[in-house]
């Protein structure tokens, strides 16, 4: 009974060739969309961090008081921090950039 409903379905999809791409098409797009979303979701938020204790991560920052914002965190700074935290095990470092390439 199964080999008799696919041979129809193959029969039914040849005779009508636009109806059967377009089908096609259309299940690819589906789960070409579907597998990068669930990637993305995966990767960014089921995930958890590459650390140890990953709950015990903390975000430390300058504060410029005359401007009120944000300020960047010199090297030295950060190895002094370093050597006189006391409770805190590594600090680690990161800078995000802006950047404009031309040719």
């Amino acid at each position: 009974m199964i080999l008799e409903d696919a041979r129809h379905s193959l029969r039914t999809l040849w005779r009508g060739k636009g109806f059967a791409l377009a089908a096609i098409l259309c299940l690819g797009f589906g789960i070409g969309l579907n597998t990068t979303s669930f990637s993305l979701i995966d990767g960014v938020l089921l995930k958890p961090f590459p650390y140890k204790d990953p709950d015990r991560l903390l975000v430390v920052g300058a504060q410029n008081q005359r401007a009120g914002a944000s300020d960047a965190l010199s090297y030295p700074d950060l190895r002094d921090w370093n050597e006189a935290a006391s409770s805190v095990i590594d600090i680690g470092a990161s800078q995000w950039r802006s950047m404009t390439l031309s040719d």
